[in-house]
């Protein structure tokens, strides 16, 4: 065949492998944030697969077949090779998450809070106590209910949200923070569609946070399945400033515990 001949067609179920395998590495071995160094060890595990699968074949006289034209032994020594590659882009990603990790003090924090809506797996509402979790369910109940009437269709359910607007919320000296992973958020196009929801979660978020007649400073960050959108900051009381670049970083400080973080 012109893919594969013989057992060539081994060769692409172990690449598959690596790829489940590099999965299981990055639950399994803890501290590596980025996927080239979990790929490196699915490579490595069916790179020594492959080598002595097609030794066998070998020491039976059998050439073992190809794959793209490639004998199936040398596949053994190209997935050493991107194996090395990978590693090395791990190795670079995990330096610079390290170097990120100590300028921004906040950082780890908030990667553990954004952890949390990341996936709908039963809870919507998320926090360190319960006034937190409290405040992170009013707005993702408010959100729901009123989306259909300023939306229509709406984003619809999704395997990661299950159309759920998963939210966390962080109370600190410096004012209220939500974090809210919005159901298919790439289908709210820039323009007035994007600036009718932006408007509808900072009134949902005013709502969710009102504490009497005291206005507190509110961040509420929009996010999609990847990255984050929106992110409005102002008083509960008034209209938000705006920043549409999705930096993350910029609310950082707000989970910084020694900076006033709680």
């Amino acid at each position: 065949m012109i893919i594969w001949s013989g057992w060539g067609w081994l060769v692409g179920l172990f690449w598959v492998s690596a790829v489940v395998l590099s999965g299981f590495a990055g639950v399994a071995v803890k501290g590596t944030a980025f996927a080239g160094c979990d790929l490196a060890i699915g490579l490595a595990a069916v790179a020594l697969l492959n080598f002595l699968t097609f030794r066998w074949f070998a020491g039976r006289g059998s050439s073992g077949g190809t794959l793209f034209f490639i004998p199936s032994r040398f596949w053994t020594w190209i997935m050493v090779a991107v194996g090395l590659v990978s590693l090395t882009f791990g190795i670079q990603g995990e330096r610079q998450h390290a170097a990120d990790l100590k300028k921004y003090p906040g950082m780890a924090a908030f990667l553990v809070a954004d952890g949390l809506i990341d996936n709908h797996t039963g809870a919507v509402a998320f926090g360190n106590n319960e006034a937190e979790q409290q405040t992170a369910q009013a707005f993702s109940d408010l959100m729901k209910e009123r989306m259909p009437k300023v939306f229509t269709g709406g984003g619809g359910k999704t395997l990661a949200t299950g159309g759920h607007f998963l939210t966390y919320c962080r109370r600190t000296v410096e004012g209220i923070v939500l974090l809210v992973h919005v159901p298919e958020l790439r289908n709210y196009p820039e323009g007035e569609v994007r600036d009718a929801l932006v408007e509808l979660a900072w009134e949902c978020a005013r709502q969710a946070v009102a504490e009497g007649a005291t206005p507190v400073d509110l961040v509420v960050a929009l996010r999609g399945f990847v990255s984050y959108g929106p992110i409005m900051e102002g008083l509960s009381d008034g209209a938000p400033q705006i920043s549409t670049s999705g930096d993350q970083t910029r609310l950082y400080r707000y989970f910084d515990s020694e900076a006033g973080g709680a």
